[in-house]
């Protein structure tokens, strides 16, 4: 699936941290009394007063800066965290704003553009329920078998409608944000790597993107909707264990692939060819490669291998893996035959 090419933008548009934080309460009123939101890089904070007041006087709102600041000391790459869940009620959104996060790419992206996905990535961790982290929802996931990528499936599919929203249905530098967290976990060199199975649930989404916006959707339904997608397109815990022992091979050698070096790439075509693997490895191996193929994988061994890997894919589907969820009920609640 090679990204698509448009002419970049006229000018590269800035993003307003404050000006999104008021954009967001106003669409959300739910986050006026006790949500605050913190520029990680000068300290400075913005949001409703009454909700600056409570985080003030809120001790776990200053443990959780204090993390979030030794995290970001750490990085090069932006860094961002929602925290919903404190006994006090006081809800936080912090974020750098000084480098890029690199979820969104190509000749048109914008530092809005990539800064504005990440800021709505962690409204989602904040205002869709699926999206919250809890000891409630661990119990449950443990209960049902659900992978740990829940949050962040309703996090990523919550910022790719908002998203879609603002910059359109053909916006291209959102096409990189499925690839970019597929090859995360192929990669699997982090502890989070897990956590961010969400590429299944983001190309859902851009399949369809057009109804979508023909649906003209308020934030309410953006919610609403984003519970739909979480739902279907969450993978089960078996199926992430799955995906990491079939991209087992790749572990850190994803970064390392270049002209110069495609063998990270042949490793993953023979992954997606393998009858023993899972369908959801192939699905995933078949979206990353389909960037390089015909580009920097050209010759008569990666035509073969494409011609392969296209006569799989026709079985192999979003669809067939996450069948609508009254299709994929648990075994032990299905009605027993009759006899």
């Amino acid at each position: 699936m090679p990204v698509p090419e448009t002419a970049p933008p006229q000018a590269p548009l800035r993003f307003d941290f404050n000006k999104a934080a008021r954009d967001i309460v106003s669409d959300h009123p739910e986050l006026k009394r006790n949500t605050v939101f913190v520029d990680l890089n000068t300290n400075a904070r913005t949001g409703p007063r009454l909700a600056r007041i409570r985080a003030t006087l809120s001790g776990k709102f200053r443990q959780m800066l204090r993390g979030a600041r030794q995290k970001a000391d750490t990085l090069k790459r932006g860094s961002a965290h929602a925290v919903a869940d404190g006994d006090d009620g006081v809800k936080v959104l912090a974020m750098t704003l000084d480098r890029p996060f690199g979820l969104l790419a190509g000749r048109c992206v914008s530092d809005e553009m990539d800064q504005l996905f990440a800021f709505h990535h962690e409204i989602g961790h904040l205002v869709v329920p699926a999206g919250h982290a809890g000891k409630l929802d661990n119990y449950f996931s443990k209960l049902f078998g659900i992978s740990n990528s829940g949050r962040e499936v309703a996090a990523d599919v919550y910022a790719t409608i908002r998203h879609l929203q603002k910059y359109g249905a053909e916006s291209e530098p959102l096409e990189f944000a499925p690839f970019k967290r597929a090859t995360d976990t192929m990669n699997n060199s982090h502890d989070d790597a897990q956590s961010y199975v969400t590429s299944f649930a983001i190309d859902a989404v851009l399949r369809d993107r057009h109804k979508l916006l023909a649906a003209d959707l308020t934030p309410a339904q953006v919610v609403e909707k984003v519970n739909e997608y979480h739902l279907r397109y969450t993978p089960t815990a078996s199926q992430v264990d799955a995906l990491l022992k079939d991209f087992a091979p790749l572990q850190n050698q994803i970064p390392k692939i270049s002209r110069d070096n495609t063998a990270p790439l042949l490793k993953l075509a023979e992954i997606a060819l393998d009858p023993a693997t899972s369908p959801q490895a192939f699905y995933m191996a078949n979206r990353v490669l389909g960037v390089f193929l015909g580009k920097m994988l050209t010759g008569s061994m990666w035509v073969d291998i494409a011609r392969q890997l296209h006569e799989k894919e026709k079985t192999v589907t979003l669809d067939s893996i996450f069948p609508p969820p009254e299709r994929r009920a648990f075994p032990a609640l299905l009605p027993r035959r009759a006899a």
